[in-house]
């Protein structure tokens, strides 16, 4: 009889960073994947940039990541920073 492992599985996360933060190296890729480089924060509906986005801000914390496995994600794996208009400080 096998012990049946009770740890929770976390879904993986990813945090795109300011746009400004990308090297044109990634948005290259970003670019190669969708046609387009980003301009902001990708509108709901633009699967492709979100993949994209995701793709080259996780290569950056798991070079081995492939796209495939970002496809896989759950959907709010994705998370995007935002800038605080007042403050000018990123923040989630």
């Amino acid at each position: 009889m096998t012990e049946k492992d009770d740890t929770e599985k976390v879904a993986p996360q990813i945090t795109v960073v300011s746009m400004d933060d990308f090297t044109y190296g990634e948005l290259e890729i970003v670019e190669n994947i969708c046609g387009v480089i980003p301009t902001g924060k990708p509108e709901d509906g633009q699967v492709k940039m979100m993949l994209a986005l995701g793709y080259v801000a996780g290569l950056r914390t798991n070079p081995d990541l492939t796209l495939e496995e970002v496809r896989a994600m759950p959907v709010g794996s994705i998370v995007f920073e935002t800038v605080d208009d007042e403050t000018g400080k990123e923040g989630a």
